[in-house]
């Protein structure tokens, strides 16, 4: 077609994946290599798919794609979605083709350098294959599918470790994971494989995994940890509480839809009142910041009913957060309602025999100091308006000229 125009102007664009060799190009032409898409616009690319992930599975898929809309495209139908939504797995692709034309002894290895996850390392891998011999990555290599670079393993594609790792039998991926175990020198990295390898509650490996889980000091890892912990959990008490602490963390991570999707879970166990508290209050914080206030304080008042038989300290962090949002609102039945949530606190269990995590986010909370201002807050927000239409130390109303707002500060009020 582009000789049939003897004598125009033609522009030609040619694409090419990254790990292909090119051609040397005609003199003159212009080359761009494009890179992995930025965190915001890889995350609106997979918000927009038709079924799009929600919480947990959202966050892992971003992570594994690493920016590449092809893998957020075809990771994302794979994934689990909404309620109700039907899902397809992932269409055949060209690196499962490749995959399945290795040799037994290379996919094997493929699997495990898959199985390891980003941070695994080739002496790791090695060891739990049980060779010394790097002559079994040749012809991954070779096919485009995988770079050594001294001790770590590079997949040139994110679906390249993905159809390594899904294209192979559970089995084969359990025993992966346990080989790993074995050999993981990280409590962490073990504790992962451990439970990947793990099918039913398991008391030492939800042990493990909530000792490790903010070893790194990583929320999106902990909240990951602490759900497994939950979920290999054998009885109710434990899992309840390591579903709140997965909920506080997955809070700290920021992703309001794995913070509901946990609080739900929760709450259906019919579980003890500190734990429904504390996660209430981290739902609450996550819809505050995307402006629902009014269920997040609906949240609140509901839990509220469960403040005089759970700690002061939790109590009372709790009515902190239902005055902020009260002022956040501006709605006169959250600030009307205030003065009941912190009559309530006050009647709360001063023993100091809630703990929580404490390296947790929740850890800051249960001091004397934190006590007395949490109610001093609640009390500025929940004492009647000034003349001016504020409440006393929030500042000057919408309405009041400039120079005439009250400053105020509140007495301490019991902790």
């Amino acid at each position: 077609a582009v000789r049939q125009q003897a004598g125009r102007a033609v522009t030609v664009l040619l694409a090419a994946r990254h790990e292909a060799a090119l051609p040397g190009p005609p003199p003159g032409t212009e080359t761009l290599r494009l890179g992995p898409l930025g965190g915001t616009a890889a995350a609106a690319l997979l918000d927009r798919q038709p079924t799009a992930p929600t919480g947990r599975h959202r966050l892992e898929i971003l992570a594994e794609a690493d920016g590449n809309p092809l893998a957020l495209v075809e990771l994302g139908r794979g994934a689990p979605g909404p309620a109700k939504a039907v899902r397809h797995a992932p269409v055949a692709h060209v690196f499962g083709v490749r995959v399945d034309a290795l040799p037994a002894e290379t996919r094997r290895a493929l699997l495990y350098a898959a199985a390891a996850g980003p941070g695994g390392t080739v002496a790791a891998v090695m060891a739990a294959l049980g060779t010394g011999d790097l002559a079994v990555w040749a012809p991954a290599e070779a096919a485009g599918l995988i770079a050594l670079a001294e001790d770590r393993f590079d997949f040139r594609h994110p679906l390249a470790r993905s159809a390594a790792y899904l294209g192979r039998p559970a089995g084969e991926r359990q025993q992966a994971h346990r080989e790993l175990a074995r050999v993981a020198v990280q409590p962490e990295a073990r504790a992962r494989h451990l439970a990947a390898a793990t099918v039913g509650a398991n008391a030492f490996v939800a042990a493990a995994l909530e000792a490790s889980a903010w070893r790194r000091g990583d929320a999106v890892e902990a909240a990951r940890a602490l759900e497994q912990a939950a979920r290999l959990s054998p009885g109710p008490p434990e899992r309840a509480r390591r579903l709140a602490e997965a909920l506080t963390a997955a809070h700290t991570a920021g992703d309001p839809g794995w913070v509901r999707e946990l609080y739900e879970r929760l709450v259906r166990e019919g579980t003890e009142p500190e734990y429904v508290c504390a996660a209430a209050g981290a739902l609450a914080s996550a819809l505050s910041h995307e402006s629902a206030q009014r269920e997040a304080f609906e949240l609140l008042a509901d839990a509220s009913a469960h403040f005089p038989v759970v700690d002061r300290s939790l109590a009372l962090a709790l009515a902190g957060l239902a005055a902020g949002i009260a002022a956040q609102s501006g709605l006169p039945e959250h600030t009307a309602a205030l003065p009941a949530l912190l009559d309530r606190a006050r009647q709360a269990d001063a023993s100091g025999r809630w703990r929580p995590a404490t390296t947790g986010p929740l850890a800051r909370l249960d001091t004397p100091h934190t006590r007395r201002a949490l109610a001093a807050l609640v009390t500025a927000v929940a004492r009647p308006r000034s003349a001016t239409g504020a409440p006393p130390g929030l500042g000057r109303s919408h309405n009041a000229p400039p120079g005439r707002g009250r400053s105020h500060t509140p007495a301490p009020g019991p902790g």
